[in-house]
């Protein structure tokens, strides 16, 4: 599942890293498995609420019904139909992003990797050590693509202590102000 927390931390991370860097030109957006775009708009959305409007995104997805679903979001975005677990650096897709990416968002896709990236077929039983090597393999790629100081993020779900509680996530207020004026 997702929060508004999520997109809170991963802009509040990106904000700090342009203070930190003193940077002007765009920052470079990776983001894994980005669906039809709802999970990265929010987090765009938290962005430019802190003032951070010079972004570069760009998208990796497989699916392509869904990837219109994002450039519907995104008129600007750069969307890669591939499979992450394949993309590699004899893609010119791939090679066009070595060392150029300041954030990698790859939130709520490694427990995906680990389970179903260990089936070599669907009908075949699950292999958790196949999955670690895929996981493995995909942290590899990140760390090319990076720039110097650029940064992995990984956010996922979490289970509660008792599956009846009830949580509720709120924005800070200034967030939820900022936010608020977007909308």
């Amino acid at each position: 599942f997702f929060t508004p927390y999520e997109a809170q931390l991963f802009a509040k991370n990106i904000y700090n890293y342009t203070q930190e860097n003193l940077l002007t030109r765009p920052i470079s957006i990776l983001s894994f498995g980005i669906g039809d775009g709802r999970r990265i708009y929010e987090k765009i959305m938290f962005c430019r609420a802190l003032g951070i409007k010079n972004l570069q995104l760009t998208g990796i997805e497989y699916d392509n019904k869904v990837n219109e679903q994002a450039r519907g979001l995104f008129p600007e975005i750069n969307i890669i139909t591939q499979d992450l677990l394949t993309w590699n650096n004899q893609d010119s897709s791939f090679k066009e992003l070595i060392e150029k990416v300041d954030f990698i968002d790859a939130s709520f896709i490694f427990h995906e990797i680990y389970s179903f990236g260990g089936r070599p077929s669907p009908e075949a039983p699950i292999d958790h050590s196949l999955g670690q090597a895929k996981m493995t393999s995909l942290l590899s790629k990140c760390s090319l693509l990076l720039r110097r100081g650029g940064k992995l993020v990984i956010m996922d779900g979490y289970l509660l202590p008792n599956g009846d509680d009830i949580v509720e996530v709120k924005p800070s207020r200034f967030y939820g102000q900022a936010y608020d004026q977007l909308q």
